[in-house]
């Protein structure tokens, strides 16, 4: 097929409307969307549609076509298979709290088991802590100093009180049920169990496996445990113990690490946190001249790997929440504005971030995809990216759906392998909506394409695209996010006939809807092209057929 260019021309001024696409390109108060079937060529994961909902799949997920359900947070990391128990930590006064019945391992069954209804393959956090909950009767650690390095504070007692030791391996043979007073829990009991009840990885089992979460955080989260910081080799040697462990056992799992919490995170070993996470906030490095952590990381997992012939580090995982008070309820209108455009801190390196994060050394630039991805190409090619931590405030709020269709375009365009959105959108919400445009748009199972290719906006701040081609229905989609408040654009699709085989399909979902609308196909013009308006606030999909896919 010979390589042609689509281009759609949102037009602001309706007179305009049947201008030429090259006139209406040269005036400034345009937005020119080139797309192109056949550049920037690039396989879409499946798995990019995730949740985080430790809970498992809510019925509504299936309709909104969610791909992988994690488990994890703060009080996974502290989780006893044995009893279905967690500590929360710092996020509830370091209570122990019941996490399902009394039965072994029936919480993380009844987790996947609920997945695979929707369709959904789980994701599971290996505790790597050091210690998980000891009882089911919301005991808790008491007399825990402030944030910080704690090196006053013994957690002998609260260790006693609310927790028992946690091991990757077993020495030993594997029971069930297993033993609940020999004072230790091991991971590799808990992962062999799965397996004898679920199957493996590659067949009907749990595919995708966390190693712990958000390990440069636990003197802040854990601190009543693990009151001091996480440093370089402390780190790696529980990695690769938990990591092995797993793999022994089966290896066609999926083995996701570290799951840093943020930015700083990125660069170094501990840091003091989120609440304290400004340019000012004292960070601890394992010494002068220390490397950035997860360049270090990946090429130690890499020389352990090539000695070892295999790996135990499938997906480089990492945690992104957009900050400068765009991951809130805020919807101020400079909020809402903040929200739209912040997405590109993902992947443009011409966007300053509009935080704290502008002012630290690795600033002002985030590039967060592209970052990762040189990295990973340097330091131990063919590693995916993850990232199980996601989520870009509001939403119950209609720029919080917006901004999450322009966040899971931007990971299908951009390579991201895997990512769990944090917390359960809620059925009819403007976030469960995004997913459902790219999930389930007709709600018949019809998602979008398999294989992202090219297109691009002059204008970005108003209306963003995203292209893709359907392997399974030879169809051209392309999703339309028009960010303006305001403007209700009218937009003029030039393509040539040759190429664009049908008439296009056309869903909608916008403020005022409140859900996805089908709208009456668009009829191609003369010139094999479009017209469509797109209300302010508002996702679109256009579906149309190609003659032939490259």
């Amino acid at each position: 097929m010979a390589s042609v260019t689509r281009v759609i021309c949102a037009v602001i001024v309706p007179a305009l409307v049947g201008a030429m696409a090259t006139a209406c390109a040269s005036r400034p108060d345009e937005v020119v969307v080139e797309v192109n079937p056949t550049a920037d060529v690039r396989p879409i994961s499946p798995y990019i549609y995730g949740v985080s909902v430790s809970e498992g799949a809510k019925p509504h997920f299936e309709e909104m076509g969610v791909s992988v359900v994690r488990w994890g947070g703060n009080a996974r990391s502290r989780f006893n298979w044995e009893i279905n128990a967690s500590n929360a930590g710092a996020d509830w006064f370091f209570q122990n709290v019941r996490k399902g019945d009394s039965v072994p391992g029936s919480a993380a069954i009844a987790f996947h088991r609920r997945n695979r209804e929707a369709g959904a393959e789980s994701l599971l956090t290996i505790p790597m802590v050091g210690w998980v909950a000891k009882g089911r009767d919301d005991v808790r650690s008491v007399d825990v100093q402030a944030n910080g390095r704690l090196s006053r504070y013994d957690p002998t007692a609260n260790r006693l009180r609310t927790s028992v030791a946690s091991f990757a391996r077993k020495v030993g043979p594997m029971e069930y049920p297993p033993d609940r007073y020999d004072g230790a829990v091991y991971q590799d009991e808990w992962v062999h169990y799965l397996m004898q009840t679920l199957g493996t990885a590659d067949g009907e089992g749990i595919r995708f496996y966390e190693m712990g979460n958000e390990p440069m955080l636990w003197l802040q989260t854990h601190r009543d445990v693990s009151p001091e910081p996480v440093g370089y080799g402390q780190y790696l040697a529980t990695f690769l113990s938990h990591a092995n462990a797993v793999k022994d056992l089966d290896p066609a799992a999926q083995i996701l690490g570290p799951s840093v919490w943020g930015w700083t995170a990125y660069f170094y070993p501990s840091a003091r946190g989120p609440d304290g996470g400004g340019p000012d906030s004292p960070v601890e490095r394992n010494g002068a001249g220390s490397p950035t952590f997860l360049p270090w990381f990946l090429r130690e997992i890499q020389e352990h790997d090539t000695r070892t012939g295999r790996r135990s580090l499938d997906y480089l995982d990492v945690h992104y929440y957009p900050d400068g008070g765009v991951h809130s309820n805020d919807v101020s209108d400079a909020a809402q504005a903040r929200r739209l455009r912040s997405t590109r801190s993902l992947w443009d390196d011409r966007y300053r971030d509009e935080s704290w994060i502008a002012g630290t050394d690795e600033g002002p630039y985030i590039r967060l995809i592209p970052r990762l991805h040189k990295w990973i190409d340097t330091f131990y090619p063919g590693t995916k990216i993850s990232i199980s931590e996601w989520n870009w405030g509001a939403p119950d709020h209609i720029t919080g759906g917006l901004a999450v269709a322009d966040v899971l375009g931007i990971f299908g365009r951009e390579g991201v392998d895997l990512a769990t959105y944090w917390g359960d959108p809620g059925d009819d919400s403007p976030v469960f909506w995004a997913f459902k445009m790219f999930g389930n748009y007709d709600g018949k199972g019809a998602t979008f394409g398999d294989t992202s290719v090219r297109a691009t906006s002059s204008h970005p701040d108003l209306v963003e695209a995203y292209a893709s081609t359907d392997s399974t229905t030879n169809q051209l989609k392309l999703m339309l996010i028009n960010k303006s408040a305001e403007l209700s654009l009218d937009a003029r699709v030039a393509a040539d006939g040759a190429e664009v085989a049908s008439d296009a399909q056309v869903y909608r979902m916008t403020e005022a809807e409140g859900g996805i609308v089908r709208l009456p196909s668009l009829r191609r013009t003369a010139g094999g092209g479009l017209a469509v308006e797109l209300p302010p606030y508002s996702m679109m999909m256009l579906i149309a057929d190609l003659e032939d896919l490259p």
